[in-house]
């Protein structure tokens, strides 16, 4: 009785591609290039204004000291354009803008 051997191939082995997070940009080395806008981290206020970038909030109703990201209320820096326009709620402390056109809800026109 003769054995016959054969010559088992190597099994291919694959690769799996593992997606791995993006690197998270710090806001303060940002260039123009790489960001036109951030937003203000969620539920807090800040307390300065990055280099070269200007405060502004959206339209949705707050007091001077409401926290980003409570009932639709959102801030961001980005670079000065023509489309906003200076705010003078006094939220944040800070000097900041709003969108031109766009009026500031007040508590009573929430639903």
């Amino acid at each position: 009785m003769t054995i016959k051997q054969t010559a088992s191939k190597p099994k291919a082995t694959t690769k799996m591609k593992v997606a791995r997070p993006k690197p998270r940009l710090n806001l303060w080395d940002m260039t123009h290039d790489q960001a036109m806008a951030a937003y203000v981290k969620g539920f807090t206020v800040p307390k300065e204004i990055p280099k070269g970038k200007v405060l502004v909030h959206n339209q949705v109703a707050h007091t001077t000291r409401s926290r980003t990201a409570v009932n639709g209320f959102r801030a961001w820096f980005q670079d000065r354009t023509e489309d906003i326009e200076p705010c003078k709620c006094g939220w944040a402390g800070l000097p900041h803008y709003r969108v031109k056109g766009i009026p500031i809800a007040s508590p009573s026109t929430r639903k």
